[in-house]
């Protein structure tokens, strides 16, 4: 495998030699790699508290600009400090060669005969049809584990011209069936097959300890955020028991209750992660 910076791109995203268009795919962005919506993410919630809080200590109206801009300020600039994953903005398919680019524009080269798995990977769909659909790829590689997400349509087409290419990777399909590659059925050195099983594991074994470390992460922060709101809901409400109004600590606290909501049905995603490792582990015996 060569890994180049920028300045260097001449071999992962070159036109290829013999005439024939690749296959480019274009990856999306996780959304907590985009500026814009961690920028009012972090502004709209914390401007918020900030009001609510205001709400609690005094009864004044209206509410002064200072309590509304100083949060939001400070919001804005906490979810900016947030480190943007790393994610696949590009990957080309063609006859022999697999080029990537990532969001550091970091360019690498891989021949197809480094991968060792192919794998269709779900994962939580808002597109309004299953909640969990396939979502990403996954290529398993001598050199490291490479994920681009697709969506849908993209996932699907790139999956299937993965493993038309790779043809010595074994391929993992979007329900969790796992295909074993041709030459191994061919193949009378047992030891050279048990040491591509044993490779094969410890890739899976990694790339899905990533996966599930991430989302399982996603759904603490989310149930610790949603805990915390609806705690702060349970305080306002004890200092304003003497008033006619709650309204406040009620709004806080529904807004708890759904980021909690969101945050544990993150949990199925993980389950079925977990579910899918354990079932490809079992297979690669």
């Amino acid at each position: 495998m060569k890994t180049e910076e920028t300045e260097n791109v001449s071999a992962a995203m070159a036109p290829p030699d013999n005439g024939t268009e690749p296959l480019v795919y274009t990856g999306q962005a996780p959304w907590l790699a985009n500026i814009p919506i961690r920028l009012v993410v972090g502004a709209v919630v914390a401007g918020f508290a900030g009001t609510e809080i205001y709400k609690a200590v005094s009864t004044k109206l209206p509410i002064p600009w200072l309590w509304i801009i100083g949060p939001a300020v400070v919001g804005a600039a906490a979810a900016c400090l947030v480190p943007r994953p790393r994610w696949i903005r590009a990957l080309r398919i063609e006859s022999g060669e697999i080029g990537i680019r990532d969001s550091r524009n970091t360019r690498t080269a891989l021949q197809t005969d480094d991968v060792l798995l192919v794998a269709g990977v779900k994962g939580p769909s808002f597109d309004g049809g299953d909640l969990v659909a396939p979502q990403s790829v996954h290529l398993m590689t001598t050199q490291g584990n490479f994920r681009i997400k697709l969506g849908y349509d993209g996932a699907k087409h790139c999956y299937d011209n993965a493993i038309q290419h790779c043809h010595l990777a074994a391929h993992l399909d979007f329900s969790g069936t796992l295909h074993k590659p041709d030459w191994m059925e061919a193949s009378e050195s047992h030891a050279d097959t048990q040491a591509w099983m044993q490779d094969v594991r410890s890739m899976v074994k990694s790339a899905y300890r990533s996966m599930i470390s991430q989302a399982f992460g996603a759904m603490f922060a989310l149930v610790l955020l949603g805990c915390g709101l609806i705690a702060g809901a349970v305080v306002m409400g004890m200092q304003q028991s003497g008033s006619s109004s709650h309204r406040g600590p009620i709004k806080l606290g529904i807004l708890g209750f759904i980021v909690v909501v969101v945050g544990l049905g993150l949990a199925g995603y993980v389950f079925s992660l977990q579910r899918q490792k354990s079932r490809l582990l079992r297979e690669l015996v």
